[in-house]
């Protein structure tokens, strides 16, 4: 099962973006839209079951990342975890799934590799060289 946990901004290609490989590598995922902006999340998973995605297979839940983000992260039948959002969350996602065996390509807003010292190497290159940031604010 993957997790896939998308922003505010751009909420329909985020959602999008992670969703598509899930589905056409034939994993069941869970999607987490912002809070702020869930309409083309529910639309687009609307669709998806009126493609004929088999139930259990597409899954959405709603609600602030506070609440409902902990256990689509730490559940232990959760084997991957895809994020796109802020610094803060991304530090205590971060330090949720070090303690996991879980595969985790982010897109945070972080700015400072060294803000991921005590991440495997791969996982810091990976999230800067694959970076879609359209815009840095610092």
């Amino acid at each position: 099962v993957a997790s896939l946990i998308g922003p505010w901004n751009y909420p329909l290609l985020q959602i999008a973006w992670k969703v598509a490989p899930a589905l056409v590598a034939g994993c069941s995922f869970i999607v987490k839209p912002s809070e702020l902006t869930p309409q083309s999340a529910i639309a687009l998973m609307h669709a998806i079951e009126e493609a004929g995605t088999p139930k259990g297979v597409a899954n959405l839940i709603l609600g602030p990342g506070s609440v409902v983000g902990t256990p689509l992260i730490s559940d232990s039948r959760v084997d991957m975890v895809s994020f796109t959002g802020g610094l803060n969350t991304g530090q205590t996602i971060i330090g949720l799934v070090t303690s996991l065996i879980v595969r985790f390509p982010s897109a945070t807003s972080l700015s400072d590799p060294a803000s991921f010292t005590e991440v495997d190497a791969n996982v810091t290159f990976g999230k800067f060289a694959t970076s879609k940031k359209s815009a840095d604010c610092k």
